[in-house]
């Protein structure tokens, strides 16, 4: 039998009816915004096992469908508008970047 491999699943338009089977437990998953949908569907649910977090670390062990929803944030991305600038020593500069951050790191 083949090991488990998820890591996160979106859940986007899904008839759960449609499937066969699936395994949840076992699974290396990685617990932020890209799993807030498995978490939301598993706060709903009745099971005799929670899926666990395999990553990051701060969420090691801890169950999928537990934990604040704040938990499952990705890091915010920073990206400057310019990679490059020259300035004279001693003049100020401005750096600008633009940042993107999910709904969750918000919470």
């Amino acid at each position: 039998m083949q090991q488990p491999t998820l890591e996160f699943l979106l859940f986007v338009n899904v008839n759960f009816l449609s499937f066969r089977d699936v395994t949840l437990q076992g699974n290396r998953w990685h617990c932020d915004c890209h799993l807030l949908s498995l978490r939301t569907w598993l706060l709903n649910r009745t099971l005799p096992w929670q899926p666990q977090c395999h990553s990051p670390p701060r969420l090691i062990g801890e169950p999928v469908g537990e934990g604040g929803e704040g938990e499952f944030a990705c890091r915010p991305e920073v990206n400057p508008t310019a990679s490059y600038l020259e300035v004279i020593e001693g003049k100020n500069i401005s750096l600008v970047c633009t940042v993107k951050v999910s709904e969750a790191y918000l919470c």
